[in-house]
């Protein structure tokens, strides 16, 4: 699991190939929900840019924590593409924290290699 804390935001990049027969530039979207639940905290939908038949498009789409998430909730995530719906789900994928965790710089060593 991938810690988060409440008000960060969840993203993912998502590369897509055109299986169609013609150009399209379809919406993505990242859901939320708290593992268990049954209600989906519905991301903004994203346009992607256009890709012709055959092709790969990247998209980055995000969602934010909820902020009155508690510490230590798992929390689903889904990828929905409008007319195509869900392509993708991830069950426990982050969990929430308190804090961030935090890291001391003990020693640096720098070198050179030939």
């Amino acid at each position: 699991m991938i810690i988060v804390l409440p008000g960060e935001y969840i993203a993912a990049d998502v590369v897509w190939r055109n299986t169609g027969e013609m150009a399209i530039a379809p919406h993505f979207r990242l859901d939320l929900r708290e593992s268990g639940l049954a209600f989906w905290h519905n991301g903004v939908p994203l346009r992607a840019d256009s890709v012709l038949p055959g092709a790969t498009g990247t998209v980055t789409i995000m969602q934010r924590v909820p902020l009155d998430w508690a510490p230590s909730t798992s929390i689903d995530v889904k990828i929905d593409v409008e007319e195509v719906g869900k392509v993708w789900e991830q069950m426990d994928a982050f969990i929430t924290a308190s804090a961030k965790p935090s890291i001391e710089i003990v020693s640096v060593t720098p070198y050179v290699v030939e």
